[in-house]
């Protein structure tokens, strides 16, 4: 099958989001699996998130799935009706504070304990479907769409504000599959047409001319903390 995500958890298995397959896990040589018949959301997986505190977390088709562990019945399920923008889940982040942002096809959502609060379009971001998520190291996350890249901040009182970069500040496509910020704060976008290296508000360009494989960017991995 497809994999489409990785992680780790707590105790050091390998967990492996699939398409179609549900959650595979790799512990002591062995492999054993989670499916929505156990309590996943879905067994179409993109994203994985193992949170500080332990729980996991499982994005896809279905909506959201936090687990305490990777076995049946250790799952709950958040959907739209719970106040996800919508079912298809793309993107995980953590905050420093503990909050969980979701990137889905609706827009992004940020879940504070058991509320959620939703940015979309009108709050600025390019585009409502989002695929990928970075934090910018100062509080503020920068936000992959279909349309551009987008950073947001949120105010003192939670307002948010969006600076978006698109084709016309030098990204190579609007359509950004993987963002990253390494440790010296510079942006990584990865699109549909090569690479962006963002800083100061320039984007130097990679394509195949420049050395890459391929012009076409996948989600990327963090960084160790």
């Amino acid at each position: 099958g497809i994999v489409r995500a990785f992680a780790e958890d707590k105790a050091g298995r390998i967990l492996i989001g699939t398409r179609g397959a549900g959650l595979a896990m790799y512990s002591d040589g062995r492999l054993s699996s989670l499916r929505a018949t156990d309590g996943l959301a879905s067994d179409d997986i993109y994203t994985l998130l193992v949170r500080r505190n332990g729980l996991i977390v499982a994005g896809g088709s279905g909506g959201l799935a936090i687990c305490l562990s990777p076995e049946p019945g250790r799952c709950r399920v958040l959907r739209e009706a719970n106040g996800l923008p919508t079912d298809e889940v793309r993107a995980l982040h953590e905050d420093a504070e503990g909050a969980l942002w979701i990137g889905t096809e609706g827009g992004l959502a940020q879940l504070i304990r058991d509320d959620f609060w939703s940015y979309s379009k009108a709050d600025g971001l390019p585009n409502q479907h989002v695929y990928s998520l970075a934090p910018d190291g100062s509080g503020g996350l920068w936000v992959g769409t279909v349309d551009g890249l987008g950073h947001l901040t949120l105010g003192d009182h939670g307002e948010p504000s969006v600076r978006r970069y698109g084709q016309a500040e030098g990204l190579p496509a609007n359509w950004i599959w993987a963002t990253f910020v390494d440790r010296r704060g510079v942006v990584w976008a990865g699109t549909e047409e090569g690479l962006c290296r963002l800083r100061n508000e320039r984007c130097q360009r990679f394509g195949v001319e420049q050395g890459l494989p391929s012009s076409f960017g996948f989600p990327a991995a963090a960084h160790p903390r």
